[in-house]
């Protein structure tokens, strides 16, 4: 038959074919012509109503995914700079998916009482407006309130995924049983799409929030828009669903006392925890190893979610093809032990953590959850029908909460466990089982330093952004207006948000500035060096003007000198101050510390350094004692590297702290911006803008 005359026969209203009409009957003559179109091109085989059933619960299911991983790439940094520790942050992302388990419960119970497009409409609208309340937290900064709202705000957000995700999964085993394995596959392909939108979208937004003062609240705020836009679809694309049947009743107990389902819930449930961890601390982890924006970590978030995205229909099409689904959940395995080994790395492999291996571990990581969340799904399935159990809506619902939520769970636990072993341990022995772990104080920073006599650095500036309870970064005034510090402290920062503490010295709590001699100041511009790469760190200096100049000079406070000739300073004993963490990933210092260390040869250095980062002519190394435990490390950086000058009492500041890899590492020194290299375009700053 040729074309022509295919398309008489489906034009004419009385002849088309009998296949066709099981699909399109009680539709227009147009909707027969195009759908009929449609079919014979994809060979589809559902019919229209049932092909924009599964495109909604698969835009729910991006938009959800999106909700998940929007965070990543910012909002662990941002609790941080309102004093939240990496436990409390882990608990904020964590437990929100706890709410999955009662959403499953109540979803499991509400499906033969409540229509489907009113489930889904109001699920989608729940998770929006507690996304829109999220944002509001941008302008919370005590911490406990913050913590406290944002745990509840999360576990709403939780309860209303737990009952859309086990609506969406009744709803593929119920009205599509010969297809479960394409269309789980499918849901979560847009799951993990979204997933992969969500950190990139999600850091951009956050680049743009900042600039007009709005910080983390624009990428939630056009996040919960997106979901009630959802819900808007959902209510005019979707007709009347009926109620599912009340049918034979299933025993839960009866089915968790058969290992096979057990095992691939559990196979589950660890797939979550693979994604929560992930999505907790990786921004931790690139945050102390280089200085990358938000929008950069949000396309490092990226890669894992493409990759479990552009596989899943890969792992959904074997699925159906395998008799037993375990020789995928394997592979998934040995997938995750790849990333988690790699990616710290654990503490006993002989190389530091460099950016391109975690890029290829995020790959990995992407096959492994990709390859365990489709493959226990399918396979838990089959062995319930094994086991005899009557393909009810009863099974169904107790299957689909259970999956749903050991995969919440799993979710959940990730982002606990990972923030309280960083908090503890750090991010290299977070990777691997506790009982390895022989040293908790692996890391110690400043590093090995002690307390210093109060008023010893009257140059000592702090840098306060927010209601971060301890100096965010260091710096130092060399004149009555302007404080020396590193570019990277200053990246998307507010103007607004930052304030200047000088003559200070303890740091107890965000109220305790005024001690004798401190002072206060407001900035009214910054200037970055017109160089600066957040890759290479190379020209990594700034200067930050004082709103209102210091007035008088005392004891207290008291500009540094800058250095007067071009000395490299090898081999001299140098100091390095600052209110860092005093180890690394933990505890910030309350008082002043100041450690003393030798300053390298940069060939050497560069030589030392050459598989992790580049060693650029405005770099200057120190440190990297043989047995490790002195050095600058987090929130030391902008601070002072001094020396004093031909053996006087007079101090100058030879460095400003940049970057090190780890913090006290044996034979690796931290790397600081050449002062001397800039003291030109510091002066050319200070005249052009007095």
């Amino acid at each position: 038959m040729n074309t022509t005359k295919v398309n008489e026969k489906y034009m004419n209203e009385n002849n088309y074919n009998k296949s066709t009409d099981m699909y399109v009957k009680q539709i227009s003559k147009e909707s027969v012509n195009l759908w009929s179109k449609f079919k014979l091109l994809f060979k589809t085989e559902f019919t229209r109503r049932e092909i924009i059933l599964i495109s909604i619960l698969s835009f729910g299911n991006f938009c959800f995914g999106t909700a998940f991983s929007i965070q990543g790439p910012f909002f662990p940094s941002e609790a941080h700079k309102r004093g939240v520790k990496e436990t409390y942050i882990g608990l904020i992302i964590g437990l929100g998916e706890f709410g999955f388990v009662p959403g499953s419960i109540v979803a499991g119970s509400m499906l033969t009482r409540m229509k489907i497009k009113i489930m889904l409409i109001i699920c989608l609208c729940l998770v929006g407006i507690a996304n829109i309340l999220f944002g509001l937290l941008q302008w919370c900064y005590t911490p406990i309130v913050f913590i406290i709202c944002a745990i509840l705000l999360r576990i709403l957000m939780g309860l209303g995924m737990g009952i859309y995700f086990t609506a969406c999964y009744n709803t593929i085993f119920l009205l599509f049983p010969n297809h479960i394995s394409r269309l789980y596959a499918t849901v979560e392909m847009c799951y993990a799409v979204g997933m992969i939108s969500g950190p990139a979208l999600g850091g951009v937004l956050n680049e743009i929030g900042n600039h007009f003062s709005s910080g983390f609240c624009l990428p939630f705020l056009l996040l919960g828009i997106l979901l009630n836009s959802a819900a808007i679809i959902t209510f005019l694309s979707i007709h009347a669903q009926k109620k599912f049947e009340s049918t034979e009743s299933t025993n839960i107990l009866s089915m968790l006392s058969k290992f096979p389902i057990v095992l691939n819930v559990f196979i589950n449930f660890n797939a979550g925890a693979l994604i929560g961890f992930n999505t907790t601390t990786l921004d931790l982890h690139l945050e102390t190893m280089s200085n990358l924006s938000p929008s950069l970590k949000g396309s490092i978030f990226l890669i894992s979610g493409l990759t479990y995205a552009l596989l899943n229909q890969v792992w959904g099409n074997m699925a159906e093809r395998m008799d037993n689904c375990f020789k995928i959940s394997i592979f998934g395995c040995i997938s995750s032990l790849i990333c988690y080994t790699l990616i710290g790395p654990v503490p006993f492999l002989p190389f530091k953590p460099v950016l391109w291996l975690i890029i290829v571990t995020q790959v990995f990581l992407g096959f492994g959850v990709g390859s365990l969340l489709v493959a226990s799904f399918v396979q838990g399935y089959r062995e319930t029908i094994n086991y005899g159990f009557p393909k009810s809506q009863s099974t169904i619902s107790i299957l689909s909460g259970l999956f749903a939520s050991s995969e919440a769970i799993g979710t959940a636990c990730g982002p606990i466990i990972g923030g309280f072993i960083m908090d503890h341990f750090g991010y290299r022995w977070a990777t691997v089982p506790k009982r390895l772990n022989p040293n908790k104080s692996i890391n110690p920073c400043i590093v090995g330093g002690n307390q210093v006599i109060q008023h010893s650095y009257p140059w000592m500036a702090a840098i306060m952004y927010l209601s971060h309870p301890y100096p965010w970064c260091g710096g130092s005034l060399i004149n009555d207006r302007y404080i020396l510090t590193a570019a990277h402290c200053l990246i998307n920062m507010n103007i607004s948000n930052i304030k200047i503490v000088l003559g200070a010295h303890l740091f107890k709590n965000v109220s305790n500035y005024w001690e004798r001699g401190t002072q206060m100041h407001d900035i009214s511009d910054y200037i970055i060096h017109h160089g600066y790469n957040n890759m290479t760190d190379k020209d990594d200096l700034a200067l930050i003007k004082l709103k209102t100049p210091v007035l008088q000079f005392d004891r207290t406070v008291w500009p540094i000198c800058l250095p007067i000739n071009n000395n490299t300073f090898e081999g001299q004993l140098a100091t390095v101050v600052g209110w860092g963490h005093t180890q690394y990933l933990e505890n910030q210092s309350e008082v002043l510390l100041e450690v003393s260390l030798n300053v390298w040869n940069n060939s050497y250095c560069m030589e030392t350094l050459r598989d992790w980062h580049d060693i650029l002519p405005g770099m200057v190394c120190a440190g990297g004692e043989a047995l490790g435990g002195k050095d600058a490390c987090q929130h030391d950086s902008g601070g002072p590297l001094l020396v004093k000058y031909d053996e006087t009492p007079i101090w100058m500041i030879i460095g400003v702290v940049s970057w090190g890899l780890g913090c006290g590492e044996p034979n690796t020194p931290g790397v600081y911006t050449r002062v001397s290299d800039y003291t030109n375009w510091i002066s050319s700053v200070i005249q052009n803008n007095i």
